[in-house]
């Protein structure tokens, strides 16, 4: 039976990705699933938010905001972000 809405999982692919990440790092796999204009694309740029505003970046500093707004009040600049994923509020499809 072919469902159009099954998921295939690629462990060839995902053991490839994680083949590339440095030894002793942590990794999490999170997949975003649903309808569209549910939440999805807004749920992983505050995943985003969330980890640069409390993960060490590269350069080996903290991101800070420089508006003083904690990562969490800053949910309106979401989507603005570099790196972002692009979302809007409403039913209406972007």
């Amino acid at each position: 039976e072919d469902d159009s809405y099954a998921f295939t999982f690629h462990e060839e692919e995902l053991n490839e990705i994680l083949s590339k990440v440095p030894a002793g790092w942590k990794v999490c796999v999170v997949s975003v699933v649903g309808a569209f204009r549910t939440g999805k694309s807004f749920l992983l740029s505050w995943f985003l938010r969330y980890l640069e505003a409390h993960c060490i970046q590269r350069g080996g500093s903290k991101s800070d905001s420089d508006d003083g707004k904690k990562w969490f009040e800053r949910v309106q600049t979401l989507n603005r972000h570099e790196g972002s994923f692009d979302w809007r509020g409403g039913k209406e499809r972007n």
